[in-house]
């Protein structure tokens, strides 16, 4: 059930993303919604499809909008696996390649992401940087992503922001990766909790990250 969950949380992510005549395949279904009513209403259409057809789109749009609030991404608390004993220590604007889920903006443009290609470093002044360059994709081999989201988007986060790391999974499609959770205060938007995702392919990664963050978190902040 767990993988079934995720992936539709994936196919809702991909809709709102990929567009058909520059409008979201999410927005489409009220289309779906609305045609097979219009078509009953001038008695080329039987009522009973007619409400079924209607009835199912509008069920499939409430799922993806319950996808957009949860953020599409799916996270089980604990973490297995053997720690590595003493990973080397993160240095300054070295990069750490994951993936990455969450709230991204550039300029004043927010969008959500999942699992998108990502880094993530620190700098000097220990503000946390995640990077995410979005490439040009189609959806189904038609429906093709907005040319403006191309390009890089960002989480910028300082220590004294963060709330709150929790180690864990990610699921992708059918496999579950190691991840942390990172719940912080954003920059803007009055100061609204937010909680970033970054999935590593191998704990040694996982563990860099968790033990610079420790750096500056208070104990009770990291579990």
């Amino acid at each position: 059930m767990k993988v079934l969950f995720g992936l539709w949380l994936r196919l809702s992510y991909e809709a709102h993303y990929h567009y058909l005549f520059r409008i979201s395949l999410r927005s489409w279904l009220w289309a779906v919604v609305l045609f097979p009513l219009g078509a009953a209403a001038i008695g080329r259409m039987s009522w009973s499809p007619a409400i079924a057809v209607s009835a199912l789109a509008l069920l499939l749009w409430l799922l993806s909008e319950g996808a957009r609030y949860r953020g599409y991404v799916v996270f089980a608390p604990g973490l297995e696996g053997a720690i590595p004993s003493s990973p080397p220590p993160l240095a300054v604007d070295e990069p750490l390649a994951c993936r990455a889920s969450g709230t991204f903006a550039v300029g004043r443009n927010e969008r959500a992401m999942l699992n998108e290609p990502a880094r993530v470093f620190y700098v000097r002044t220990r503000e946390h940087v995640v990077q995410v360059r979005l490439q040009p994709s189609r959806f189904l081999l038609l429906a093709p992503s907005l040319p403006g989201e191309e390009g890089y988007w960002y989480v910028f986060f300082q220590p004294s922001s963060v709330e709150q790391v929790q180690a864990g999974h990610v699921q992708r499609c059918f496999r579950w990766d190691p991840a942390l959770a990172i719940a912080y205060r954003s920059q803007g938007n009055g100061g609204q909790r937010q909680t970033l995702y970054l999935v590593f392919s191998d704990l040694a990664s996982l563990h860099r990250l968790l033990a610079e963050l420790r750096v500056d978190l208070p104990q009770e902040a990291t579990t």
